[in-house]
């Protein structure tokens, strides 16, 4: 076991090949480290304003998203540490992103109760904010297919979209605090969801579909 310090962390993701991870920090930077060596990678990745809340790596594992309390995602470029232009208009923090399966997108869930899909080169925002939420967004989830995103939220609900059309296909209710992590199974056909009601619940998301 290797103890990686250097600053208060808030979140954290693995690269695809699992020899790095990504740390985001309240320092307002991103770290990468080394696992085996348990030594930092290079200098921090620094450009938010503010606390960093949520990070991923794209399934290439060259680029990191994070999002922040400064209300913006930014893309970052693993080989040169630069970051792209941040996406803006989101008007709360940011909780959670994720990347869709196939790198090309990637999903924001805020405190403004809505989850953003914007196209990576371009940051352009793909169709209408995802809006059926009626408190925070906590976490967003891609299905491995692409086809589908799943939010949870501190309104207790789970909600499952088409990602390419944005149309809500399903409310998932039973959680009674706030539901602060979604994600898939591989094969796409379940759900899985952990809430501060101390509960994980497992959903067959399949049922959601007409």
């Amino acid at each position: 076991m290797h103890k990686l310090s250097g600053h208060l962390v808030s979140a954290v993701a693995f690269f695809p090949h699992g020899r790095h991870i990504v740390s985001g920090s309240w320092d307002n930077c991103l770290w990468i480290w080394d696992v085996k060596m348990g030594k930092q990678v290079g200098e921090p990745l620094t450009g938010h304003e503010d606390c960093i809340t949520t990070v991923a790596v794209s399934p290439n594992g060259k680029k990191i998203a994070s999002g922040s309390r400064d209300m913006t995602v930014r893309i970052w470029n693993v080989e040169t540490g630069e970051p792209d232009v941040p996406f803006h208009g989101q008007t709360d923090s940011i909780q959670s992103v994720a990347f869709s399966p196939d790198g090309k997108c990637v999903a924001s869930g805020s405190n403004d109760s809505t989850t953003w899909i914007r196209d990576l080169w371009t940051g352009k925002q793909m169709g209408k904010p995802l809006q059926a939420h009626e408190d925070l967004v906590m976490t967003v989830s891609c299905s491995l297919d692409g086809h589908h995103i799943a939010s949870g939220s501190a309104d207790f609900t789970i909600q499952l979209f088409d990602s390419q059309t944005g149309v809500p296909k399903r409310t998932f209710l039973g959680h009674e605090d706030v539901v602060r992590s979604v994600v898939f199974s591989p094969d796409g056909k379940r759900l899985a969801s952990g809430s501060w009601d101390n509960t994980v619940r497992v959903w067959d998301h399949l049922m959601a579909i007409g």
